[in-house]
């Protein structure tokens, strides 16, 4: 028989929360468990990151095509719940984003906009409150093609001969 017809014998446990010791976190509050898988966190910060001018990547992914094609679970991106860490409540998560940024873009702005951008996201889709979001910054990519050579014009002095 399939499981959905064997339902009727497992436990109201097992029910609310078909994977009790599965990574991630669960509010219990009401009729039963919700539970979140930690991939659902990382999806949804990965998704935020994309939202940022100046993520060149998350990662070693330094391309918004890797960002993108997201799969990889744990790469670059790390999810705390109570489950992991004694300190965190039952609907609190600590997330942490290793990231690398583009050239011209100022590092203290771009990664307080991620902060706010992945505690939005999480909170506003899971009603799990975002205890804290930690930015490692990588490294710096340049851009490439005919943004990049504007961007390079800008940022390099002209030389008498240029205007010739």
């Amino acid at each position: 028989m399939n499981d959905a017809y064997q339902g009727r014998n497992r436990s109201a446990r097992d029910i609310a929360s078909p994977h009790p010791d599965a990574p991630g976190a669960a509010i219990t509050e009401g009729l039963g468990a919700i539970r979140c898988d930690n991939s659902v966190f990382k999806e949804l910060a990965a998704h935020s990151a994309l939202q940022v001018d100046g993520i060149a990547g998350i990662g070693g992914r330094s391309s918004i095509g890797d960002i993108i094609l997201f799969r990889e679970k744990g790469s670059g991106i790390e999810v705390l719940t109570a489950q992991e860490n004694a300190n965190l409540g039952p609907n609190e998560v600590v997330i942490t984003i290793n990231v690398n940024i583009f050239f011209g873009h100022n590092i203290y702005e771009v990664c307080t906009e991620l902060q706010r951008r992945i505690k939005d996201e999480v909170e506003a889709t899971t009603s799990y409150r975002c205890k804290s979001v930690n930015v490692n910054v990588q490294g710096l990519r340049p851009r490439e093609g005919r943004e990049a050579r504007a961007a390079e014009s800008r940022l390099l002095p002209h030389s008498a001969s240029d205007d010739k």
